[in-house]
């Protein structure tokens, strides 16, 4: 089950638009708490990419739509992602889906709001 404390299953899609200044201070937080605490974590980037080679543009897009920003082995091996979101940011219907995805192949699947969300997730989790 998806791990998160907004009821993310009634939630709307949200349109393509950049991670706001706060999601990318939140997303460096938990980083560090993961690291601090004996995670491997990284810092997914899934984007599009258009640049130019000669006349002609190049579109590169991330392997996997709905990745979550951050991938994550806890000190035990087990793999988890984290969907970092504003207080106000809403997940896409591809990003609660790789949620639940991972849960249901015995990850763990968190949509963070804060790091208590995070820290309140692995701990319900036992990770």
């Amino acid at each position: 089950m998806l791990w998160q404390n907004n009821g993310v299953k009634n939630m709307k899609r949200s349109p393509l638009k950049k991670s706001s200044s706060s999601e990318k201070v939140l997303q460096k937080q938990i980083l560090d708490w993961l690291r601090w605490n004996k995670y491997i974590a990284v810092k997914f980037h899934s984007s599009i990419f258009v640049g130019k080679k000669g006349k002609e543009g190049r579109f590169i897009r991330s392997p996997q739509v709905g990745i979550s920003d951050i991938l994550f082995c806890s000190p035990q091996g087990r793999f988890g992602a984290i969907e970092v979101k504003s207080a106000v940011g809403v997940p896409s219907r591809e990003q609660i889906e790789f949620l639940a995805e991972v849960n249901k192949r015995g990850g763990v699947g968190i949509l963070a709001r804060s790091l208590k969300d995070v820290e309140q997730g692995l701990k319900k989790l036992k990770m």
